[in-house]
């Protein structure tokens, strides 16, 4: 795991394995706040084609770990609900 700080961007990616199908998933907040997801190298054009593919446990933005500094990324991907 590699972190920076003072950085205007992230990446976050993910390996998911469901039976025998395995997936990469990236989301990227580029320095202008644009945000991109892949999908196995596939950029979506519209995020709601992942909806429901993989199993998922959302948190709250309230949630008191969310608050720290060292949990940006979180929160950051909270904020777009």
């Amino acid at each position: 795991m590699n972190i920076s700080f003072g950085e205007s961007g992230f990446r976050l990616e993910g390996h998911f394995s469901i039976g025998s199908a395995s997936y990469e998933v990236v989301v990227i907040l580029r320095g202008q706040g644009k945000k991109e997801f892949y999908l196995n190298g596939e950029l979506y054009e519209k995020l709601s084609r992942h909806i429901g593919l993989l199993p998922a446990v959302r948190s709250e933005e309230h949630t008191s770990e969310l608050q720290s500094p060292c949990n940006l990324v979180c929160r950051l991907l909270l904020e777009k609900k």
